[in-house]
């Protein structure tokens, strides 16, 4: 009985941080889309990210954190985001590094 159960958390984990991480990834390419301020997108993802990592630890935290990261490079690189597209452009490696790891972080 305690595998069923214990089967049945973690698949439940898993569907939270498969919504949390579809989540992220649709408010910031909504963002990177539609509103600006300025030049700079607004970070809406920072919502699911602080929600998931309270509700499903640190870990699933970091890696809501490395999507948001990854999605904010991309959209950069892309030339979605001016502002990160122009830092590609002068510093790519400095650039990966810095859009990783302040997702890792935050």
């Amino acid at each position: 009985m305690s595998k069923k159960i214990d089967t049945k958390t973690k698949n439940l984990k898993m569907v939270q941080l498969s919504f949390m991480t579809a989540l992220i990834v649709v408010l910031q390419l909504l963002a990177a889309l539609l509103v600006r301020v300025g030049a700079v997108a607004p970070t809406l993802s920072l919502i699911p990210i602080v929600i998931g990592g309270a509700a499903l630890g640190c870990g699933a935290g970091a890696f809501l954190g490395f999507v948001f990261g990854l999605i904010a490079f991309i959209c950069g690189i892309t030339g979605l985001d001016a502002f990160t597209n122009m830092m590609f452009s002068a510093r790519p490696v400095e650039t990966v590094c810095i859009c990783l790891l302040k997702g890792v972080l935050c």
